[in-house]
């Protein structure tokens, strides 16, 4: 195949209804690659009058194959591209860089007949293995293409699959049963808008998830790590009608500070801070641990006790045990409901003093009985 390929410019053309993008990892590049493949203000004009399919590296040439089976007319391939309105992304899942390729394993992936659904409805596929723990799942960028995708074909070494808002299908047309809890976002084809209809703790847990899977992705430029995420973030901060600050939802804010708390996520509002203005700290209330008690230690946590009677436990962020009359506390949470009970616990961040007047950082978390933690306090700022 020697056919010539151009480049089309959205801004001439008056726009396009439906193009398929490539989701791809580029791998090593020198600069004989970039000044090849690279699309740049030098070679934009000739490249808009066209050029070679066989100058194009194996994975490009195969997603034209593609997208010509597919019966599209427009394909879109970048280093950097966000996108959400594509008709059809193409996730060269087997493919470590752009010379590979991912059609050698597939022999009948270009077969536009139709195919015989199998009698018994039995499947040795495994999307987890093929894609998800695949070379090009790992990549960060990946997470916002994949995200923002309406539909994907993921072309693994041994199979082949579509992904879509319904789920996941095998090329022998048997549906996949996902992960719910997890993949029932990241298929979500109008990303994020299930955020706002799932609840609460579902929804907690998602991005506590998202951002777990994140942090082990990998990039060329450790600076990229912010830019990436940011716009899936900024889209739930706007679902869910919430401020966002370094990846934290104010809504989520209690949670994201209770790492040891067992209790319901159902069961908690939070109190007792919000963002400062310049978006750098937190403003706080400060309160006092009160009643006559002591701190001791019990297993792996250091306990409140007032006599005999254990009235909390402190879990510190450093192994140093710290005296608890330095401390103060920050409640983060409480049980719903509006008259106090004797039996409620708050949450609270545990936390010292700095050098100037007002100011605190966190040493640790806990849950304290209402009646050792004051009612009154003072407002300060947590960095």
């Amino acid at each position: 195949m020697d056919e010539m390929v151009v480049i089309a410019d959205l801004g001439v053309c008056g726009g396009i209804d439906e193009y398929i993008v490539l989701s791809h990892c580029w791998g090593p590049l020198t600069d004989q690659d970039k000044k090849r493949f690279y699309t740049t203000s030098e070679n934009y004009k000739a490249r808009k009058l066209g050029f070679s399919y066989v100058e194009l590296p194996k994975t490009f040439q195969d997603v034209v194959q593609v997208t010509r089976a597919l019966q599209k007319q427009y394909l879109w391939i970048d280093a950097l591209y966000i996108f959400a309105y594509a008709d059809c992304t193409i996730a060269a899942s087997s493919a470590h860089s752009w010379r590979d390729g991912f059609l050698k394993a597939q022999s009948n992936s270009l077969d536009t007949g139709v195919q015989s659904i199998p009698s018994t409805p039995t499947c040795t596929c495994d999307f987890n293995k093929d894609v998800d723990r695949g070379p090009l799942m790992k990549r960060a960028w990946v997470l916002q293409e994949r995200v923002l995708s309406r539909q994907i074909i993921h072309f693994s070494v041994v199979h082949t699959y579509f992904e879509c808002g319904d789920g996941v299908m095998c090329e022998q047309f048997i549906t996949l049963k996902p992960s719910f809890g997890k993949q029932y976002f990241i298929l979500d084809p109008n990303f994020p808008s299930r955020v706002n209809v799932a609840g609460f703790k579902r929804t907690a847990n998602f991005i506590q998830f998202l951002f777990q899977e994140y942090s082990t992705f990998g990039l060329s430029f450790d600076t990229d790590r912010d830019v990436v995420i940011h716009s899936l973030v900024e889209r739930m901060g706007q679902v869910l009608e919430t401020q966002v600050r370094y990846g934290i939802f104010h809504c989520f804010l209690s949670i994201d500070f209770i790492s040891n708390s067992k209790h319901s996520l159902m069961v908690l509002r939070s109190v007792d801070l919000g963002f400062a203005d310049d978006g750098q700290a937190l403003n706080v209330k400060v309160r006092q641990f009160g009643g006559i008690c002591r701190m001791g230690k019990k297993g792996g946590k250091c306990v409140i006790v007032d006599g005999a009677k254990e009235v909390g436990s402190l879990w510190f962020d450093m192994a140093d045990l710290i005296q608890l009359e330095d401390c103060n506390c920050v409640v983060i949470s409480m049980p719903k409901g509006r008259k106090k009970e004797v039996s409620w616990k708050y949450h609270v961040l545990i936390i010292q003093k700095k050098v100037r007047d007002g100011e605190y950082k966190r040493v640790g978390v806990g849950k304290v009985e209402v009646q050792y933690v004051s009612s009154d306090g003072s407002t300060g700022m947590l960095w």
